[in-house]
């Protein structure tokens, strides 16, 4: 360590060394202020390997214990005492986790070795199972946030097994069609999977179009999703609005929907399709502030030669 730079100068090192009293009196203000969100975010920083490293390798170990425990009591304390600020602090704690912040030197993947995770959350992987009375039963909105918010596969898996103790419960079954497609998008294959499973039946009720659902399952990147999307607009004879369709325009699927953009655009009145051109050159700035560029099939002869859209 001594003359290699390992990080950025700023209040806790000279881009060398970690300035210990300012650190400490940072945990300890944290502390004092209640601060959990700061608690949680601190004890992911000593979790990961950059920090856990660079206290192990620069004979500073001693002082890296000490703040491991004294956050372990902290959160042990909030844990007894005071719930909403241990889970708090949890969502910053597991919603920082990546993928390479595992310290197992074995390659096992499970962060038994990360002081912070093992301590609190393995518990649930290893048995897998969270009893229904336990305290991530009685914060799955947090549970929720957390598996939306997930980086690492881990995190994500100790989610699922508490979203899927609360599926089996039919706590789920009064989400609401938009917040279902939303947790439907989430990486994790097997929670997503969980909410399509509640999500679609409650799509095949529907007999009215509306745009915003569309819309949301449209921008997934769940091929899933595409197709529930697209069996839901032929059952509601869905048909999009003027306004609808120049934001359509920014998706990052729009490749996948022309079809319907020139179904829309073919069969639009002559007053909706005035609305819309006056809605594309309304937004004309954003396109070309995103650089966004029409495909021939949007700039070619259907919309080009018979409409003049551009």
């Amino acid at each position: 360590f001594g003359n290699q730079n390992l990080y950025e100068k700023n209040t806790y090192t000279d881009g060398k060394n970690v300035n210990n009293i300012a650190f400490k009196n940072t945990i300890q203000t944290a502390k004092a202020y209640e601060m959990s969100d700061v608690i949680g975010k601190i004890a992911y920083y000593l979790d990961n390997p950059r920090t856990a490293y660079y206290f192990r390798g620069s004979g500073r170990a001693g002082a890296y214990r000490y703040y491991l425990r004294y956050l372990r009591r902290t959160l042990n304390t909030y844990q007894a005492t005071d719930e909403e600020k241990f889970i708090t602090a949890t969502r910053e704690l597991l919603t920082g986790y990546t993928d390479q912040d595992n310290l197992d030197l074995y390659g096992y993947g499970d962060f038994s070795s990360n002081f912070f995770f093992n301590e609190y959350f393995r518990d649930v992987i290893k048995s897998n199972a969270a009893g229904e009375n336990s305290i991530w039963h009685r914060h799955l909105a947090d549970i929720v946030f957390i598996a939306k918010n997930a980086k690492a596969s881990i995190v994500h898996k100790f989610c699922y097994i508490i979203l899927k103790e609360a599926d089996d419960q039919h706590k789920f079954d009064d989400y609401d069609i938009k917040e279902l497609i939303a947790l439907s998008k989430i990486s994790y294959n097997k929670t997503a999977r969980l909410f399509r499973k509640i999500l679609y039946p409650k799509l095949e009720a529907l007999q009215q179009f509306d745009a915003e659902i569309m819309i949301s399952l449209m921008s997934a990147s769940s091929e899933n999703l595409w197709k529930a999307a697209k069996k839901y607009f032929q059952q509601t004879n869905g048909k999009f609005k003027p306004e609808h369709i120049a934001n359509f325009l920014f998706l990052d699927t729009i490749e996948t929907w022309y079809s319907i953009l020139e179904d829309n655009i073919n069969h639009f009145t002559i007053v909706e399709y005035t609305t819309f051109l006056k809605a594309i050159a309304e937004k004309r700035d954003k396109f070309l502030e995103e650089r966004i560029e029409l495909s021939e099939e949007i700039t070619g002869d259907t919309f080009v030669d018979k409409h003049s859209l551009f």
